[in-house]
């Protein structure tokens, strides 16, 4: 009944933190649900990358943005060689991620971003992809021929208790994911609740968590690939609560 109460969607949502990110996964896990595991590692890697809805979901109305497929996402090892997605240690090996945005909301086209591995075993934009990529290609429908053209919100269920063999993650499952997560725990355990949360909160919590690292505004620009400082709009309500309590 909750993962089908979808509720309002808000355009300027709070951002989502660390927190709620670890503690996707661990309700996932918790709830041994293979689908919302592979939803939860496919937010926390666009997470990093604050990545679009449209870039990693699919979106009722979608623009000019590309949804990213495999051929977008790379792996490096330590010494910056190239890995394979079939690398059976992709997930040990990788030590950097790179995205290619072919066309963007902004009309830039084939931007490059690059994350390094960090020390926490889940809340790292390489594992997170190195998870996703592994997940689509063990699917018996990716072949060689299909490859190239997969995108990274394909789902294979092997179990097919939830959805049909082959489907694709959505705006309204991440959402509903999100607010399912913080209606499970006390009022405001996260800071916010669930009236407050849509798709864009993963895009602006990687530019609060920026902007609470003290990181510079054109930092965040460039890593958010802003053009402007728009991304202001996604974190003025709750950079308004913290300067409130700044004393």
């Amino acid at each position: 009944k909750a993962w089908n109460n979808e509720g309002p969607q808000i355009r300027l949502a709070c951002a989502i933190t660390p927190k709620h990110l670890r503690y996707l996964n661990e309700f996932a896990k918790s709830s041994n649900n293979e689908y919302l595991e592979a939803l939860s590692h496919l937010s926390i890697a666009a997470y990093f990358f604050g990545c679009r809805s449209c870039e990693y979901l699919w979106v009722k109305q979608r623009g000019i943005t590309e949804l990213l497929k495999l051929s977008d996402i790379t792996f490096s090892n330590i010494n910056q060689k190239a890995l394979s997605h079939n690398d059976p240690a992709l997930l040990s090996k990788a030590a950097y991620v790179t995205i290619c945005f072919r066309q963007q909301k902004n009309r830039e086209k084939y931007e490059k971003r690059t994350h390094q591995k960090s020390n926490d075993d889940l809340l790292c934009p390489v594992r997170a992809w190195a998870h996703t990529i592994i997940r689509i290609v063990s699917s018996p429908y990716i072949n060689a021929s299909s490859y190239t053209e997969a995108t990274v919100n394909y789902y294979y269920n092997r179990n097919n208790k939830i959805t049909n063999q082959n489907t694709f993650f959505t705006q309204e499952a991440i959402i509903k994911l999100l607010r399912l997560t913080v209606n499970a725990k006390e009022p405001h355990y996260f800071g916010y609740d669930a009236s407050q949360i849509s798709s864009h909160s993963i895009r602006s919590g990687m530019a609060m968590s920026l902007f609470l690292a003290n990181e510079h505004p054109f930092r965040i620009m460039l890593m958010g690939r802003w053009k402007s400082c728009a991304f202001i709009d996604y974190i003025r309500p709750q950079v308004l609560d913290w300067m409130h309590s700044a004393s």
